[in-house]
């Protein structure tokens, strides 16, 4: 909050924290939570005078998403270096969770697995998904591409929206030709990154 004794302070279960304001105004805040939502009740904003007691309860409530690390900077190469994703769900399904992984160019890359399932027993723990380069034998440059994991087909309802698209870049690799000209016995070889003529 502002206007408080000490500027952070670790939030507790009923009866909570007490800290101490400085008379005057105030305000309680949090800082975000990934997969949960924050309900202020209470005193949380006004003014304070000396002596006077407040009470702010701050509520976190699990909200559904499927969380993905990492999730952005993400790179693949077409040598076959790949990005490990780690899925995990945020809050207890209340039904099977089926996640479909797919690419908008398979050319590029491959997943593995197409998809995983979560349940009761296993919701928070991590699963591993690669995401592998794949060499098209072009030179094209490196190439933007999506991921997407899709829980349409999942049977809790609270999932099934919950789609995560997450943009990979796959980098290029040499391409090595072997040319050898008419009338002579000389050799080029010429790859896409330092051509030597």
């Amino acid at each position: 909050g502002t206007n408080v004794s000490q500027p952070s302070f670790p939030g507790a279960p009923s009866p909570g924290t007490t800290v101490t304001l400085n008379a005057g105004s105030y305000n309680v805040s949090e800082i975000q939570i990934v997969g949960y939502t924050a309900t202020y009740l209470g005193d949380c904003s006004g003014t304070i005078a000396i002596g006077e007691s407040k009470t702010c309860t701050v509520t976190n409530t699990n909200v559904p998403a499927i969380k993905v690390d990492p999730n952005s900077g993400l790179e693949t190469e077409e040598n076959g270096n790949k990005e490990t994703l780690n899925v995990v769900l945020t809050t207890i399904p209340t039904g099977s969770v089926r996640i479909t992984i797919t690419s908008s160019k398979p050319l590029e890359e491959t997943v593995d697995p197409n998809y995983i399932t979560f349940n009761n027993p296993n919701w928070n723990i991590p699963k591993k998904v690669e995401v592998i380069g794949v060499d098209d034998l072009v030179v094209d440059g490196d190439i933007e591409y999506l991921v997407t994991l899709d829980p349409k087909s999942s049977i809790a309802a609270e999932y099934q929206g919950l789609k995560v698209i997450l943009p990979v870049t796959n980098l290029d690799a040499p391409t090595i030709e072997w040319v050898k000209p008419v009338g002579n016995g000389q050799v080029y070889i010429i790859d896409n990154l330092n051509p030597i003529l």
